[in-house]
């Protein structure tokens, strides 16, 4: 998400990130009212939340330990100091885990994992708990039984007391259906035409959309490409001069939902570029579609 702090700054914040006094904080704030680990960001079924760690914090007067982030909305850490929040997007995958016995879903911001008397992930420690799994921040780590912790993303895979136990790329915002079809209606296929700054959407020779700026570039490069790009190697085509992978991989989530809104605002599919549940980002096109460079 996207906050404007006291003073005009513009911060982005993600899954995990700590609003604090502490230096280590994600959106550190020099002031002695604010508590050392104030609030938590945390991704809970599918919301982008505010969660209240060691001091609670208050919208529209009304103090709060839980909070369902949305633009327009006007924190209070203390009288007066205030955050804005200016844009919440989801990232494009969260990692979940799958197993036999136990339905796909996305890891909580720690969590532990209990295979009898059936399989299923606890958010608080359990004595029956055969691993614990947290994001750091940057990742995500695992340990299991009493082996050393390790990082953990899409394709780890562990037996664990017999059992398979898989990590996946879970798509937030999955959209189904082909190029051809939307909501059930049958479409022409699209001609998209890329200009590197803009890219023209058109069917049947309408065009039926245009997107500008990085949304533009991204598509145009994957194009010219013609095959999946690692996301890194994605990001960095569009900011060469970051070197932070963890901010870059934020930009580049804002970027796709930015994508995504506006395909959907224009009754396009919203899965037009999109991740392939390996850390790789691709333009998906369907039988009919193409893409063509034009300058």
């Amino acid at each position: 998400m996207l906050l404007r702090v006291p003073g005009g700054a513009l911060v982005e914040l993600t899954h995990g990130d700590i609003v604090g006094r502490l230096w280590t904080a994600a959106l550190h704030l020099d002031d002695a009212r604010v508590s050392e680990a104030h609030a938590m960001v945390s991704l809970r079924g599918g919301e982008l939340k505010l969660l209240a760690l060691r001091a609670m914090f208050a919208v529209d007067g009304k103090p709060l330990r839980e909070l369902t982030l949305a633009a327009g909305q006007h924190i209070e850490l203390a009288r007066g100091l205030r955050l804005e929040v200016i844009e919440v997007v989801l990232p494009q995958a969260v990692l979940a885990l799958a197993m036999p016995g136990l339905a796909r879903q996305p890891l909580p911001g720690a969590c532990w994992l209990l295979l009898k008397p059936h399989p299923r992930l606890l958010s608080r420690q359990s004595a029956g708990a055969v691993a614990s799994f947290w994001f750091t921040g940057g990742g995500w780590r695992a340990q299991v039984g009493d082996e050393p912790p390790e990082e953990v993303a899409p394709g780890w895979t562990r037996a664990i007391d017999g059992v398979p136990v898989e990590a996946v790329a879970h798509e937030l915002s999955r959209a189904g259906g082909q190029a051809t079809r939307l909501g059930g209606r049958v479409d022409a296929p699209l001609r998209i035409v890329c200009h590197y700054d803009t890219v023209v959407l058109e069917r049947d020779g309408v065009t039926t959309a245009t997107l500008a700026g990085q949304s533009a570039r991204l598509l145009s490069e994957l194009a010219e490409v013609g095959a999946p790009l690692e996301w890194e190697t994605a990001a960095r085509l569009l900011w060469p001069a970051e070197s932070d992978s963890i901010l870059l991989r934020r930009r580049l989530d804002t970027v796709l939902a930015r994508m995504r809104r506006k395909l959907k605002s224009h009754r396009l599919r919203p899965d037009l570029v999109r991740a392939d549940g390996a850390g790789k980002v691709l333009l998906h096109l369907e039988p009919g579609d193409e893409a063509v460079l034009d300058g």
